[in-house]
């Protein structure tokens, strides 16, 4: 479901040659690579707007289209990113989410253009990256939620009458993920106790000031300028010049020095929060959110989150954070799901300290 050329499709997946790769799928199958792509209808077609431009398919561009299990909500997504994009880093329009990446020391950029019909995702791999197809489109279904089993999902939450209703008004809800375990730690310690807009300050100095520029041919007018710094490129910096408290840079200086130690960021998503436990500066807010979008864990609840709270007092539900997580165990093994559909509820009035990852 893309633009490759069969030689292209037959190299990313691991054969040597054209023919190689035409009789095994011929034996496997029953028919041959190019039956399947004229069985498949054409990727969903952005009208060119202007400045959007930039954020369609130009020459060169690895082009495919990602499926997602119906319903799906591309609005709302967009609507969450949109409200965390860090300046020089990300890009979100009305029908795109763009950002820079690095993969196997390959730089380049992505563009996500979510479609509810048919449900799933146009994505755009532009610059060396593109040879890392498989890896991104990964990334993109874990990020953009694609295969979630919503109808099921949701029939399991609308039980409780304190969601009922917000599962009928967003059917397609998903639960963003993460580009990357390390980024997206860092967002959280950013935006802890401030509002979205302070956090997303705080994080484009970072990228600006430690974050390796992009290439101006692969991202030049698309305000894109550079990678998320990686791990090591953080330590030693004096982070406490950024702005934020000192004991806030302390804890992201701890943080980037254990995700600098080789195999870290690999670790199984249970051990890899135990280690981030007894860490000063880390408490179970922290921890909950790493799991609900870094680690991808569906029954991840940040019970203290103060949006959460709000949105569940306004439903007529417990207002502390001990009563709803008791009230909470009957959205079990979907909780972060129900998290996500309460932060959806206060996008008209998000409060100040609403998760800001």
């Amino acid at each position: 479901d893309s633009n490759l050329s069969m030689t292209e499709i037959a190299d990313i997946a691991g054969f040597s040659s054209l023919r190689r790769f035409n009789h095994t799928l011929k034996e496997a199958y029953g028919n041959a690579p190019t039956a399947f792509r004229r069985g498949l209808k054409p990727s969903p077609k952005a009208t060119q707007n202007g400045a959007d431009d930039l954020f369609l398919p130009a020459h060169d561009d690895l082009v495919l289209f990602l499926r997602a299990r119906p319903p799906f909500d591309s609005e709302q997504l967009l609507t969450f990113f949109r409200a965390r994009a860090i300046p020089g880093l990300e890009a979100v329009g009305e029908h795109h989410y763009a950002r820079s990446l690095c993969i196997a020391g390959q730089p380049g950029l992505v563009i996500c253009r979510p479609s509810d019909n048919p449900p799933g995702v146009q994505v755009i791999l532009r610059g060396p990256a593109r040879q890392s197809i498989l890896e991104v489109s990964a990334r993109i279904r874990r990020l953009l939620d694609l295969d979630a089993d919503l109808p099921g999902i949701g029939e399991h939450l609308a039980r409780d009458p304190l969601l009922e209703p917000l599962i009928a008004q967003h059917p397609g809800l998903r639960v963003p993920g993460s580009w990357d375990r390390f980024e997206l730690t860092v967002r959280a310690i950013l935006g802890q106790q401030i509002s979205l807009s302070a956090a997303r300050t705080l994080a484009g100095r970072l990228v600006a000031r430690y974050g390796q520029a992009l290439p101006d041919d692969l991202a030049g007018g698309t305000g894109i300028t550079h990678r998320f710094p990686e791990p090591a490129a953080l330590v030693g910096q004096p982070l406490n010049k950024l702005g934020m408290p000192g004991s806030r840079a302390d804890t992201l200086e701890r943080i980037t020095a254990r995700f600098a130690e080789p195999g870290f960021a690999k670790l199984d998503g249970n051990t890899l929060l135990a280690q981030l436990a007894p860490m000063r500066g880390i408490g179970p807010w922290t921890l909950h959110y790493l799991a609900l979008r870094g680690l991808g864990d569906p029954d991840a609840f940040p019970a203290s989150d103060l949006g959460i709270l709000k949105a569940s007092a306004h439903l007529g539900g417990p207002r502390d954070a001990k009563a709803l997580t008791r009230h909470a165990e009957c959205w079990r093994p979907w909780r972060a799901y129900a998290a996500q559909y309460l932060w959806t509820s206060l996008n008209t009035h998000p409060p100040r300290q609403e998760t800001t990852s």
